[in-house]
């Protein structure tokens, strides 16, 4: 029986560490979300010293998706060693298919590491609406693994939450996750559109001027950026990650001793 698709396994030489805080997490994520543009990308995971992927296609097209993404990788990380040989692992059934999506979303978790509790170096986001990026793998889901439930994916996540939190100390985070973008500062379009978002939504609740001194931006940005059109997608992917954000702050301070 032939391969339809192909389990993916790059590392670093010398078994280097990749990514570690959730900036880097995020650069990462983009550069797998851009890089699978164009092919049915199911899904990805990072560990701390390596990283899979599930891509669907011949083994030429998930050979080029591989090139891309080293070459991408090492210039946005800052990497100075090359990686070693892909592993490319056939998946010639559906069965198979299935079993290795799940592996490959639950990296951080099967290694124990707990620096990813968002789950921000996989597609998982993307899946939930908590990410706008990667809304073609979400697509590439649907029609490649119909079986699977959005209750299989939250098991992966922590939970999302369905209390808007009391005040807005990480909108930053949120918006940035948002976007998959390291942080907010920059002029990127990317980064410039989690800002913008960011200011529309802390205006429901604050004033420009205390919204600006949470964002670190000026009244006159703050201004500016208020008289720009709103994305209500992106708004709404951002208060789910605040949900999200809250839910684990309160499930850590729990007396019953639940995990976040």
């Amino acid at each position: 029986m032939s391969a339809f698709a192909w389990h993916l396994m790059l590392r670093l030489r010398g078994n280097r560490l990749m990514a570690h805080l959730p900036p880097d997490l995020r650069v990462l994520s983009r550069v797998l979300l851009e890089q699978g543009s164009g092919y049915d990308l199911l899904a990805f995971g990072a560990a701390d010293t390596h990283l899979h992927a599930l891509l669907v296609g011949e083994r030429c097209a998930a050979a080029r998706f591989v090139q891309r993404t080293a070459v991408s990788l090492r210039a946005r990380l800052g990497f100075d060693v090359r990686f070693e040989r892909t592993r490319f692992k056939p998946v010639d059934t559906q069965d198979y298919l299935r079993d290795c999506f799940r592996y490959v979303l639950r990296q951080d978790s099967r290694h124990e590491l707990l620096r990813d509790p968002f789950r921000e170096g996989t597609n998982l986001a993307d899946l939930l609406g908590l990410r706008l990026l990667g809304a073609p793998t979400a697509a590439s889901v649907r029609r490649l693994l119909p079986r699977t439930r959005r209750a299989d994916l939250l098991a992966l996540m922590p939970p999302l939450g369905r209390d808007d939190p009391p005040d807005l100390d990480d909108l930053a985070e949120a918006a940035a996750a948002a976007s998959c973008v390291p942080t907010l500062a920059g002029k990127a379009p990317a980064v410039v559109a989690a800002r913008r978002a960011a200011v529309h939504l802390g205006l429901e609740r604050l004033g420009p001027s205390e919204l600006a001194r949470h964002l670190g931006v000026s009244l006159a940005a703050v201004k500016r950026l208020r008289a720009q059109p709103r994305d209500d997608r992106l708004l709404e992917a951002i208060r789910r990650q605040l949900r999200m954000r809250y839910a684990a702050h309160t499930a850590a301070l729990d007396p019953t001793g639940i995990p976040a």
